[in-house]
């Protein structure tokens, strides 16, 4: 099992989730990522960032992932908050990487294809994007 985090702690800063529950925005919400080319991978990672939290993905039992520890556990996010979601794999030694921003709704989909990188191009993209 490969994992690897390109970006840092030191760019990002660091929040605890309870701050969450300090912001009025913050709702039950249907945030739902899908991955089109999924099933090419063994391992998909997916992460949401927002408010300098660094918040993992849960892979549900329908194939998505959402922001919350399982599939009966309701997200709950800061409505209006503007955030990044990222998905990184591997297959056959080479990362591949997806990202997108979004505004946090109520209900809210995001889909897209893991596309082929380098590490430093996977590196440059966060540094632009985050």
């Amino acid at each position: 099992l490969k994992i690897n985090y390109i970006f840092s702690i030191k760019k990002l800063g660091w929040a605890n989730i309870d701050r969450l529950n300090e912001d009025p925005r913050t709702a039950e919400v249907d945030l739902i990522t899908s991955i089109e080319n999924q099933k090419e991978f063994k391992y998909v990672y997916v992460t949401l960032i927002t408010q300098q939290m660094y918040i993992p993905g849960y892979q549900k039992k329908d194939d998505t992932y959402c922001f919350s520890h399982n599939d009966e556990e309701k997200q709950r996010l800061p409505i209006g908050e503007f955030a990044t979601v990222l998905a990184t794999a591997y297959k056959n030694d080479r990362p591949y990487f997806a990202i997108k921003k979004i505004k946090i709704e109520k209900k809210l989909t995001v889909s897209f294809k893991l596309t082929e990188t380098t590490k430093d191009k996977l590196k440059a993209d966060l540094q632009t994007q985050i």
